[in-house]
């Protein structure tokens, strides 16, 4: 039988207050596969962050948790995306995202990620206190600013 991994989060990260980039600072993948024993479903998971401003990649495993039937891991099809991070945190900047770290000398970082299949989420911390969720699909957005 053949092995099939998924993915279930995965996270950017772009540090402002620590340097100005063109990029993402650093990556964060979680991976998963259900394995079955008797009647219990279980999820093998690894991981892998990865930070190139620092020289960094780890990653780690063989860990197997078990999950609640009603909190069932689901996987991210990133194939179906039409928005890719870099183009979600574009039109966060562009839809009040800059503003509102511009409004604090860019002392903030932004947290991009993926909590579901319809949705990147743009968390602007600090000060900044700004979150935009965008469709992957779409484009279409929602903004949140909190002082």
């Amino acid at each position: 039988m053949r092995s099939i991994w998924f993915i279930n989060v995965h996270d950017y990260v772009e540090l402002l207050f620590k340097r100005t980039t063109s990029g993402f600072e650093t990556f964060y993948l979680t991976y998963y596969k259900t394995v079955t024993v008797g009647w219990e479903i279980k999820y093998a998971v690894r991981t892998i962050g990865m930070e190139p401003w620092h020289g960094v990649v780890a990653w780690g495993g063989t860990e197997t948790w078990t999950v609640p039937l009603w909190e069932a891991w689901h996987r991210i099809n990133l194939t179906n995306f039409k928005i890719p991070a870099e183009a979600a945190l574009q039109i966060a900047e562009k839809n009040g995202g800059k503003e509102a770290r511009s409004q604090n000398a860019n002392k903030c970082g932004i947290y991009v990620s993926r909590p579901d299949n319809d949705t990147w989420q743009l968390d602007y911390t600090s000060d900044a206190n700004f979150t935009m969720l965008i469709n992957p699909y779409t484009g279409s957005y929602k903004t949140f600013l909190s002082k």
